[in-house]
């Protein structure tokens, strides 16, 4: 157990860069994700019937191939894409994350509909009736109720993209899986190193949870307009 422990401590330092590289390929795909999954649904929602037909089949596409096989397919076809413009070769962490980022886009997007549509009516009756621009009844009344029915949805879809990242490594990203497999390929010890990813892959999720606790509070999308009301009343007071 002893001489376990020794090793793992003997790759800390490659095993903490490669959480890092995991976090960060995560959080830019996540990103990527929710952005372009605003962008379908505006899709779905236009009037022009070609945008929603677009949408749809991209969802379907995305969600009919499995995860590695799009990793795959994004690192080699945009890597001949990009060589051809730029003369260049790929990064394989922009590779890994744009690629997760396209399938995370086609989650985010049912997530953000089903938040969307749960909006009472009345929001948009009463928006309405005061005249308020467009902008302003997406952004200040419609976007913040939204937002504050879709955190939950997004939060497990963060967690996904999270464990996703492992997928990664298949394309040389020195993400956490890809350390633990060279580290296990050196000393012999699968186990040891595998069961340490494992850990760090633990940590990260049980620190994205307790995020999701503090982002209610800090944002007010935990709360009601009238319970802000009421907060802001009694604060008066």
């Amino acid at each position: 157990m002893i001489e376990q422990l020794a090793l793992v401590l003997g790759w800390s330092d490659a095993l903490l860069l490669g959480a890092l590289h995991t976090l960060a390929v995560g959080v830019c795909a996540f990103v990527l994700g929710c952005g372009l999954g605003l962008v379908l649904l505006a899709a779905y929602r236009s009037d022009r019937r070609w945008l929603r037909v677009l949408a749809q089949g991209y969802v379907a596409l995305v969600r009919g191939v499995p995860e590695l096989l799009a990793v795959l397919v994004v690192f080699f076809g945009g890597g001949i894409l990009y060589r051809a413009v730029t003369g260049g070769d790929l990064s394989p962490f922009v590779a890994g994350f744009v690629a997760l980022g396209l399938i995370a886009a086609a989650f985010a997007v049912e997530v953000l509909r089903g938040a969307w549509n749960a909006v009472p009516k009345g929001q948009w009756d009463g928006a309405a009736s005061l005249a308020l621009p467009r902008r302003v009844v997406l952004l200040q009344v419609i976007g913040p109720q939204a937002l504050r029915l879709a955190l939950p949805g997004l939060t497990n879809l963060w967690l996904i993209v999270l464990k996703d990242t492992a997928l990664v490594s298949v394309i040389a990203v020195h993400d956490i899986l890809r350390v633990a497999t060279v580290a296990s390929q050196s000393s012999r010890e699968p186990f040891t190193f595998y069961l340490a990813a494992c850990l760090l892959y633990l940590v990260l999720t049980v620190a994205s949870l307790q995020l999701q606790r503090f982002l209610p509070d800090r944002t007010g999308t935990g709360r009601t307009g009238a319970d802000r009301a009421g907060a802001g009343q009694a604060g008066r007071a």
